[in-house]
């Protein structure tokens, strides 16, 4: 059986991003889930410093409210806070990453300035590369993201497989500087 191993690589980057601005503290986890069968609440996400010595991990600055769902059944869901240190503002290209220190969870998306977009989410149990995606209410400025997005087409793998049919990825965000 051969493994994925985007979920690891997208918590990976999390990571280095965390080690590069200190660690310590722990994050606050704002609800969200993998498993295969139900979501649990969210809760909004305070804003807190994350890290001691060397500068620390500001989130707060915006959230993801995500959910991932294979043939009509929740995988995964929640919210995760922004994080500005790995993430890019400029109105022609935008990358934005969010995720919580000391857990192995990551959502990137990416976007342009005409709409065209991709959103990732990983974990250890779920990794999601939705292609294709459709932006809305989009604004792109060189300090500020919002939208929402939704992804048909992708790809997701689980423990059971690779699944590429029935795919629904979709969310809102919103992110500043």
């Amino acid at each position: 059986m051969t493994r994925d191993h985007r979920a690891p690589a997208l918590a990976l980057i999390l990571a280095f991003a965390v080690a590069a601005c200190g660690g310590g503290a722990t994050a606050t986890k704002a609800g969200p889930t993998a498993a295969g069968g139900g979501t649990e609440p969210t809760q909004g996400v305070e804003p807190t410093i994350d890290g001691g010595g060397g500068g620390g991990l500001l989130t707060g600055n915006g959230k993801v409210t995500f959910e991932v769902k294979v043939e009509g059944q929740s995988k995964a869901s929640g919210e995760l806070p922004f994080i500005p240190v790995t993430s890019l503002f400029d109105p022609n290209a935008t990358s934005l990453t969010f995720g919580l220190s000391g857990t192995d969870e990551a959502l990137i998306i990416t976007l342009s300035g005409t709409g065209l977009g991709l959103a990732s989410y990983g974990n250890s149990t779920i990794a999601v590369s939705g292609t294709d995606c459709k932006m809305s209410g989009l604004t792109l400025t060189t300090t500020e993201a919002k939208g929402s997005f939704e992804c048909t087409t992708g790809l997701v793998t689980t423990a059971t497989g690779l699944v590429t049919a029935g795919i629904s990825f979709t969310g809102t965000f919103e992110a500043h500087k």
